[in-house]
């Protein structure tokens, strides 16, 4: 297949969370599988590898202007990596805030991203047949497919990934629904309102084909008023295509038997080390 995974944060490029680890190591796994996998993340200042020009002068829609940016790729990681080079948007400290503070302009940052990510995918000509998406800084992506005028991802189905729910993108409808240029239709409790606000997340709940969360424990929980955070009732309406799939860890990385990170070595076989490890 090919698929197209689409992430604010991506190790080894950038990274505040689990999330990252999850981006990083999927498209390798497909790649060894056999898939053509491609990762899509914002060009971060914070991203230092040396990168490879690919399009220039791209440009999307953003509440009445034309907004212009880079694909930029990257291939050292066993997999094509592309890089949504944005300077307005993305070439400044922190990834989503800074001092504590989210960066004021958040909604306009990731509105952008999940177009650029489309527009993106039709000038390399890669026509995916899934887009995972992951949390709500990508989860615009499958509200644009089903509402927009897409014919170039006419086959394209959409998963979305829930890392952590309490993370919406809750955004103003004053400034959020001008920059998603769908139309005020959207903004219903079957869309994407939520108490007021317009939710990038809830975007995603509402239409992509698939949904997942990082382990089967926490599609259980989700669905819950505990841990649902007031989008329990959409979850349960799409309980159907909910899965739980369980975060894994890389052993080739995470191996105390081969780790050099380690003051000793240690395996099943050999736990002297694991005791030099604990004093």
């Amino acid at each position: 297949m090919k698929i197209l995974l689409a992430a604010s944060e991506v190790v080894p490029y950038a990274k505040t969370g689990g999330l990252a680890d999850v981006a990083g190591a999927l498209p390798g796994q497909f790649t060894a599988l056999g898939h053509d996998a491609r990762l899509i993340m914002p060009r971060y200042q914070e991203v230092q590898q040396p990168l490879t020009l690919l399009k220039s002068d791209l440009s999307v829609e953003l509440g009445g202007e034309r907004v212009s940016f880079d694909l930029l790729e990257d291939s050292s990681q066993g997999y094509t990596a592309w890089f949504v080079d944005c300077p307005r948007f993305f070439d400044r400290e922190g990834l989503y805030q800074l001092d504590g503070e989210d960066h004021p302009d958040n909604a306009a940052r990731f509105i952008f991203f999940g177009k650029a990510i489309l527009a993106s995918a039709e000038a390399m000509g890669f026509p995916p047949d899934i887009i995972h998406a992951h949390d709500w800084q990508t989860a615009l992506v499958p509200l644009l497919l089903k509402r927009g005028e897409y014919p170039f991802f006419a086959k394209t189905a959409t998963v979305l990934t829930i890392h952590n729910l309490a993370y919406m993108g809750n955004f103003p409808p004053e400034v959020a629904l001008p920059l998603i240029g769908l139309g005020e239709g959207i903004f219903t409790a079957e869309g994407i309102e939520y108490y007021g606000k317009a939710n990038l997340l809830k975007a995603g709940l509402t239409a992509a084909d698939l949904l997942t969360t990082v382990s089967r424990r926490y599609a259980e929980e989700i669905l819950t008023h505990e841990f649902g955070y007031g989008l329990e009732g959409v979850l349960t309406r799409r309980q159907a295509d909910l899965h739980g799939v369980l975060n894994g860890i890389d052993y080739s990385l995470w191996n105390p038997a081969t780790a050099e990170e380690l003051p000793a070595n240690f395996s099943a076989e050999y736990l002297t080390g694991k005791t030099l490890c604990k004093k």
